[in-house]
């Protein structure tokens, strides 16, 4: 084989979607130096699609996972101040940026909007600056924006009540005691209605390719942890504030 063959094959490999490990790649930039916290984005954002034309970082430790499917090539980030999400566009991303991860994200040249309560971090669309951010997809382009600095702490969850949830927390994760769902017998897939010892409702939402999403919920108490989100439900719902679990270890009951 060619030596100009084999470098034709490196680099296709380099750009796919696909890690093999969890390795901090080189960069110049230093890890955890920031330029704003990610409330103060969430304050900068306009309402609409949002191109970052300055020199912004921010940085946030990863909170979520897609090793069991129900986030799909993304994951999101929390620094303390709020959450927002990495449209990566890749596969097997808990092997490069495992819960706990910290990780700094270059904005300028980024695409900005929000779904459900929650910012997303891509790439400017081709449909023009009021589209949607595009996913980074290869690993090249994640390198560029995502610098890892190859320390991993356990997120800190905080346990929360129902009455104590706001918009400013999606994005987050948060750990909700004492919920019985309305619905049983029924599987975790699509919406599911909860609600607490006070009648104050919360959703959880799984898509159907998620490994638990057949799993049966639970007939007794639960605690649910998971990112938070808020916007439509359903017609009879209307808006509310949403939990989308990252695997079935996000639900426990008072027998384990």
């Amino acid at each position: 084989m060619s030596g100009r063959i084999i470098t034709a094959l490196t680099a296709i490999l380099l750009c796919c979607g696909c890690y093999d490990s969890f390795k901090p790649p080189q960069n110049d930039y230093p890890a955890r130096q920031t330029d704003a916290t990610i409330a103060e984005l969430q304050n900068m954002w306009p309402g609409k699609t949002m191109i970052v034309t300055e020199n912004i970082v921010i940085g946030g430790n990863v909170t979520s996972s897609d090793r069991a499917g129900n986030f799909y090539r993304t994951f999101t980030i929390c620094d303390g101040t709020g959450g927002v999400e990495i449209l990566a566009g890749a596969y097997s991303l808990e092997s490069v940026y495992p819960v706990g991860c910290f990780v700094n994200v270059r904005l300028q040249g980024c695409a900005i909007d929000s779904n459900y309560g929650i910012l997303r971090i891509g790439l400017p669309s081709y449909g023009g600056e009021n589209s949607e951010p595009e996913p980074f997809e290869s690993a090249v382009l994640l390198d560029r924006y995502i610098i890892r600095d190859g320390t991993v702490e356990k997120p800190q969850i905080p346990l929360m009540t129902l009455p104590q949830l706001s918009q400013s927390l999606c994005g987050c994760p948060v750990t909700i005691q004492n919920l019985h769902s309305t619905e049983i017998p029924a599987v975790w897939n699509g919406y599911r209605h909860f609600s607490d010892n006070d009648g104050n409702d919360i959703y959880t939402y799984t898509r159907e390719y998620a490994d638990f999403a057949e799993d049966a919920i639970p007939e007794t108490q639960v605690t649910i942890t998971g990112i938070l989100m808020y916007g439509y439900i359903s017609r009879e719902a209307g808006n509310g504030f949403i939990i989308k679990m990252r695997n079935r270890e996000d639900c426990s009951t008072p027998n384990g």
